[in-house]
């Protein structure tokens, strides 16, 4: 699969935060949005009684968010593209 130039990645694990692909400026940002799409899911899944959450993935007009949780910490990505769970699963999973 190449590369997709509009992802924005984050990793965290331990407490360390690692970002990768976008501009600093956007980084941070899209950092941001990754942080509160993240913390409604959670909120949504204990809501609706799931005992955990494990992959998530919001779409607007302007692009895409998804997030994904491991053993190590929690891994995020935005796109500004629509890609399908497969891309999406496999960019999360080289966290």
């Amino acid at each position: 699969m190449p590369p997709d130039p509009g992802l924005i990645k984050l990793d965290t694990a331990s407490g360390r935060e690692t970002i990768s692909g976008g501009e600093a400026d956007s980084a941070q940002r899209f950092t941001s949005e990754v942080k509160y799409v993240s913390y409604f899911a959670q909120k949504l899944a204990d809501t609706l009684g799931m005992r955990q959450l494990t992959l998530g993935i919001v779409e607007d007009r302007e692009g895409q968010t998804a997030f994904r949780a491991s053993s190590s910490g929690w891994h995020g990505a935005v796109s500004s593209n629509r890609r399908s769970l497969w891309q999406v699963r496999e960019t999360l999973q080289r966290g």
